[in-house]
């Protein structure tokens, strides 16, 4: 066989082993069958993954690939730190129902693009019925109005650290299997009942340098499988409404690094959650 290779990208190279038996047909047709970035690397799909990180890719270039390389069956897809600003049309059709875990992360997804969700529709990132895990950190989101009850209640872990959301998502509430979810670095104020009062399921909530001021309504009430809560690094003062389901009796909290004000009611929360509060030697009262 004769291998034929193709730019795909100013740092990517694919290439293709086609025998002479097909070499009349269009190449289009022939799957692609390694892929070798700018340092010489191969890139294949190794322990279910296929990686595709640093690799500069556009929306365009990342489909493209992802086509070609469909008939291999990977469960991880892996696109963190290129330059992906939109999707085309069904890009994730061929892989609709193997990707159980997608990397978004580090992409300037939506950045450009006023029609946000038609955007990510368009690309048919919600016919992946197969996908649990989803890591949209660091990619200038200000909202995630997309997700609807129809597309989102299949995750069970969701990344959605430092980005640009004000407030947490109310549609949050949809995600019914939700099992861990990442907020950290997101320039949220305040805390209220919804959405996590109908995440039952929750057992990892991070939420760790935010701008979190106040916590209203006693949103973590119904959380039974919590195992991890941490609130390090935000401006609360006062404890207020942060209590645990009596169920989360091995539970983990941190919360150090705030302002505290320290009165009865953060003595009590203290000695009410002691076996909780992993970070009680780092807790500092400004007043």
């Amino acid at each position: 066989p004769m291998v034929l290779e193709t730019i795909i990208s100013k740092k990517t190279t694919v290439y293709v082993s086609i025998s002479e038996a097909v070499m009349d047909f269009d190449l289009q047709y022939v799957n692609l069958t390694g892929i070798r970035d700018f340092t010489g690397r191969e890139r294949r799909v190794v322990g279910g993954c296929l990686d595709l990180s640093n690799l500069d890719l556009t929306g365009e270039e990342a489909k493209e690939v992802i086509q070609r390389m469909s008939k291999h069956k990977f469960h991880k897809l892996d696109l963190r730190n290129n330059r992906i600003t939109e999707f085309p049309t069904n890009t994730f059709g061929p892989v609709a129902f193997t990707v159980k875990e997608l990397r978004l992360d580090g992409n300037p997804l939506l950045s450009n693009c006023h029609d946000e969700g038609n955007m990510l529709q368009r690309g048919g990132l919600f016919h992946l019925t197969e996908l649990r895990e989803l890591n949209l950190s660091r990619c200038g989101l200000k909202d995630i109005d997309f997700f609807t009850p129809w597309n989102s209640n299949h995750l069970e872990v969701v990344d959605l650290s430092d980005n640009g959301l004000s407030a947490v998502p109310s549609n949050l509430q949809f995600f019914h299997k939700l099992k861990k979810l990442h907020m950290d670095g997101n320039p949220i104020t305040e805390v209220g009942e919804l959405p996590f009062a109908l995440l039952w399921n929750l057992q990892v909530l991070t939420m760790s340098n935010c701008r979190i001021s106040s916590i209203d309504s006693d949103p973590f009430r119904n959380m039974d499988r919590l195992k991890l809560l941490n609130l390090q690094g935000n401006n609360l003062t006062r404890i207020g409404e942060l209590r645990l389901s009596r169920s989360c009796s091995s539970a983990k909290m941190y919360v150090s690094g705030n302002p505290w004000h320290c009165a009865c009611d953060m003595l009590m929360f203290v000695e009410r959650y002691n076996y909780a509060v992993r970070d009680i030697e780092q807790i500092r009262c400004a007043s």
